[in-house]
């Protein structure tokens, strides 16, 4: 019995300085399933997918006060997709994973531990970029559905000819909103805040840096937010061949009476004498109202596979708020053409998703 005393006080003594001095953690997430049509104007099919738009995931999350103004904090995050909306096929038979192996594996988005006080903050590990997100801007309430990077839905639907053919690719292999460099192991630093909600940020990893500048504000009873990003990276992760440039950015304003502008742009200066580089732009009007968000957006990029060949998309969107916060019903009707070198005879690409993110 005195044994089992002294075990149990010794296991106290250990433990309770531990739990005492342990990051609290958070566990959150959400899961987000859609059905997913499209039509090629040869074949159609309706599919169940993960809306990769803002996909199915969990993450813990966490953060210690060090005293003298300072917080350390961890972010953890991983993805699990069954039928990601970008990887989905015309035809297709069976489930695919996020990596098109047939699998639905976890998938790790972020990783990282930061330090955060008066001199701003500091992340290390895989994380966002600098210049993630910075070409994404949106106020409009519609981005679940139509979200900036628009090959996230039916990005692997191809272009066909009347007579089946697919010869010029898919949706994402002639469409890119060059939305920064995503998330990557590097190095970051977020200033503090400068001014009206001015933040200035830097990031560097193998093989790319980049530096950008975010803004969220308020003025004339309206709400403002953008970004502009520069970047620079090697072609090749194994740094084969030449870099090449980034730049782009992206403006959203929301009037104090629902309506909505926003604004993107963003190309890529590839390396080489004569060189067409590639590029693309877009315009997004929406408007809210109750719990309700609608939207209408044109994009077009040009000369992402060939030059001279341009992919352009409308986008009709609907994201409605139910009365718990956390639960959000979607739906999206979205048409894709591509005109230009190569493109005679191709039918136009028509995708219509509906779907529910719930969070938790």
């Amino acid at each position: 019995m005195k044994k089992k005393a002294l075990a149990l006080a010794i296991a106290s003594a250990l433990t309770v300085p531990m739990a005492a001095h342990a990051v609290k953690v958070k566990v959150s997430g959400q899961v987000n399933k859609a059905l997913l049509y499209g039509d090629d104007g040869v074949f159609s099919q309706t599919q169940i997918v993960d809306n990769d738009n803002s996909s199915t995931r969990f993450r813990f999350t966490g953060s210690e006060d060090l005293g003298n103004g300072i917080t350390a904090g961890i972010h953890f995050e991983v993805q699990e997709q069954s039928n990601p909306s970008n990887d989905v096929t015309m035809k297709q038979t069976g489930d695919i994973g996020d990596n098109g192996d047939g699998t639905v594996p976890f998938f790790e988005r972020v990783a990282a531990v930061y330090f955060k006080g008066s001199f701003g903050t500091v992340y290390l590990g895989q994380a966002w970029s600098a210049s993630d997100g910075t070409t994404e801007k949106d106020l409009s309430g519609t981005s679940l559905a139509d979200y900036g990077s628009r090959q996230a839905v039916g990005g692997d639907f191809g272009y066909r000819t009347a007579a089946g053919a697919a010869p010029v690719g898919d949706i994402e292999a002639n469409y890119n909103n060059f939305d920064g460099l995503s998330r990557a192991d590097a190095i970051r630093y977020d200033s503090p805040k400068l001014g009206p909600g001015i933040v200035l940020k830097t990031s560097a990893g193998t093989g790319f840096w980049d530096v950008a500048a975010t803004i969220g504000t308020s003025f004339g009873g309206g709400k403002f937010a953008a970004g502009l990003h520069y970047a620079e990276l090697d072609r090749n992760a194994a740094g084969a061949g030449a870099g090449l440039d980034q730049w782009g950015g992206s403006a959203s304003f929301l009037f104090s009476q629902g309506t909505s502008v926003t604004f993107h742009y963003a190309e890529q200066d590839l390396p080489g004498a004569g060189v067409t580089d590639p590029d693309t732009y877009g315009i997004k009007l929406g408007h809210k109202f109750g719990n309700n968000a609608v939207s209408v957006s044109y994009s077009e990029s040009s000369d992402v596979a060939v030059a001279g060949r341009d992919a352009e998309v409308i986008s009709l969107a609907w994201v409605h708020k139910l009365k718990k916060p956390k639960v959000e019903l979607y739906a999206l009707y979205r048409n894709w053409e591509l005109n230009g070198v190569g493109t005679a005879g191709l039918d136009e690409i028509d995708i219509v998703m509906v779907g529910s993110r719930i969070k938790f």
